[in-house]
């Protein structure tokens, strides 16, 4: 008799345990849970836009540019002008709002990769009415930079060769409001689009009294396939696929013996 009740104890233990791991399982997997699908899409990611709040979204396959509230119903979505649903495009300036004017609609800018090199690409900085603000062939390595409490759009002008290529700076009116987010220790970075399929832009902002750092792409196996020394006197740099293959990437800024973990990407 007494065997049987141990006998049954240990069973109704064992199966104690059993439903507890299931349990906790089962809790564990509840945490994530499936909100959304947007597609099509070349590249998505999270901005901040003044006064609107953030917004999820990017570059679809069909030639435009979609914006989703955080519950994921359509925001907006309009067309980049002069370009075809197939032509491939990758942002370079999030949306913003006052940056090159003082109306309430989104501009956005864009990279159209050209046919036979850098000085073929195209940038492209639109309205969502379908006005152009800006569109310059030969333009690389573009950025947004505060001096003095204005903002100004630089980038490397590379026109055809053998010519060298140099640096165009324009005057903004507006302010800069999308913004990077902020990692730990006071360094500030972005990255986009993601998924890369042509290149991708790291906008940072170094700390204060922090002139250069260095940024580390590693990939999955934590293998080192990309460094970049980075300064204070620009405000981004750009990866570029290359022979990259497909898979998932980190990227990591490191200055004055901290390192900080910017974030993951995925190359197409």
């Amino acid at each position: 008799m007494y065997y049987l009740v141990a006998k049954d104890f240990y069973n109704m233990k064992k199966y104690a345990i059993v439903a507890a791991l299931v349990a906790a399982s089962t809790y564990t997997h509840a945490q994530v849970s499936w909100e959304a699908d947007y597609a099509p899409y070349q590249e998505a990611s999270v901005y901040k836009i003044e006064g609107e709040g953030h917004k999820i979204g990017g570059n679809s396959n069909a030639g435009t540019i979609r914006l989703y509230n955080a519950d994921h119903s359509l925001w907006k979505e309009f067309p980049v002008p002069t370009i075809t649903s197939s032509d491939y495009f990758y942002t370079v300036i999030p949306p913003t709002k006052h940056l090159f004017n003082s109306d309430d609609d989104i501009e956005i800018g864009v990279m159209i990769p050209g046919g036979s090199g850098l000085a073929d690409d195209r940038l492209l900085i639109f309205s969502e009415t379908g006005s152009i603000v800006f569109d310059h062939v030969g333009a690389t390595s573009v950025q947004i930079k505060e001096v003095n409490g204005q903002w100004k759009l630089i980038f490397v002008n590379v026109p055809p060769s053998p010519a060298l290529g140099f640096v165009k700076v324009y005057g903004l009116p507006g302010l800069y409001t999308t913004g990077p987010k902020t990692l730990p220790g006071g360094i500030k970075s972005e990255l986009y689009p993601n998924p890369v399929t042509h290149a991708a832009t790291v906008a940072y902002k170094l700390p204060d009294g922090v002139h250069t750092a260095q940024m580390t792409v590693t990939n999955a196996m934590g293998q080192v396939v990309k460094t970049y020394t980075i300064t204070d006197q620009y405000s981004n740099v750009l990866i570029y696929k290359d022979a990259m293959p497909p898979g998932m990437y980190t990227y990591t800024i490191s200055s004055t013996g901290a390192a900080h973990r910017g974030g993951t990407f995925m190359v197409e």
